[in-house]
């Protein structure tokens, strides 16, 4: 794939990602966001050639990485670093403390995005960035281009407050707007104090929770995809095949086509794990 800088930088710095559920939080300026947590979708990172004399760069393949690449500057592993330590309801305050200087700042259709550009001379530039969404840290990414050229790029999965579209459409939440979520992961039935408990989850599993996300903008769309759950009561459950864990166990309690409780199970490293969303609605059941 080949793509100018300027054209590059200008996608990168739009990039607006579309996520779910809310919770207010005491500890944050921004009464929007609300999550105990947050779980990570994407940490990725590629190296790109940029010829000589030439505005395009050829980027090699995005790979999946846990920790940060050996191949960055100290300075952009400190800025990172600083990065991934906010908490998902972060203040604008607490964001713009992780950049060395004063960022620029830009808002649309919800999505607030915290820039600093860095020249270290003609041939070395970079952009290092944090986006938030309708509160609730959303993306960090590093774009470098010159003798380093490189890509590091962490997206989240955060709260977005789901309001069912059309009430009268068949197989559509019933509910209302998703007013509060709450994240519980247990390693061996004990509690994992951690905000950030993504980093202990395996690919499948934050996978999973993107395509459960859509259950309740259309329950029979996903079925669709998924499969048929069992069903008992109210309680709708599935099983996933993993080549690496094994299987999958997936439940959810549902209430007029809308997910209340999310439940994974899976053993990893002769442990066994469970990752828990509740979801709490504003309006009762008024059907």
């Amino acid at each position: 794939m080949k793509i100018s800088n300027k054209v590059f930088i200008i996608i990168a710095l739009s990039v607006m990602l579309i996520c779910y559920l809310a919770l207010p939080s005491a500890a944050s300026t921004d009464t929007e966001c609300g999550s105990n947590a947050y779980l990570v979708k994407h940490f990725w990172f590629s190296k790109g050639v940029k010829k000589e004399g030439k505005l395009n760069i050829d980027w090699g393949e995005q790979i999946n990485v846990r920790t940060l690449p050996d191949e960055l500057p100290n300075w952009q592993k400190t800025f990172f670093t600083k990065a991934m330590q906010l908490p998902i309801d972060a203040s604008d305050a607490q964001v713009r403390a992780v950049f060395s200087s004063k960022p620029e700042v830009a808002e649309l259709l919800g999505a607030k995005g915290f820039t600093l550009r860095r020249t270290d001379n003609e041939n070395q530039y970079t952009s290092m960035q944090i986006q938030k969404y309708k509160g609730c840290l959303s993306n960090i990414q590093i774009l470098s281009f010159g003798v380093e050229t490189h890509i590091l790029n962490y997206d989240l999965i955060v709260p977005s407050g789901y309001s069912a579209g059309n009430k009268n459409r068949e197989n559509t939440c019933q509910l209302g707007k998703v007013d509060s979520q709450r994240f519980i992961y247990t390693v061996n039935d004990i509690p994992v104090l951690s905000g950030k408990v993504a980093g202990a989850f395996p690919k499948p599993i934050t996978e999973a929770f993107s395509d459960w996300g859509r259950f309740n903008d259309n329950s029979k769309y996903l079925f669709e995809l998924l499969g048929e759950p069992l069903m008992k009561g109210t309680l709708l459950s599935w099983v996933l095949k993993d080549d690496t864990l094994g299987d999958i166990a997936v439940e959810m309690d549902v209430e007029q086509h809308c997910s209340k409780t999310l439940t994974f199970r899976w053993q990893q490293a002769e442990n066994q794990h469970k990752l828990q969303k509740l979801n709490i609605y504003s309006e009762p059941t008024s059907f």
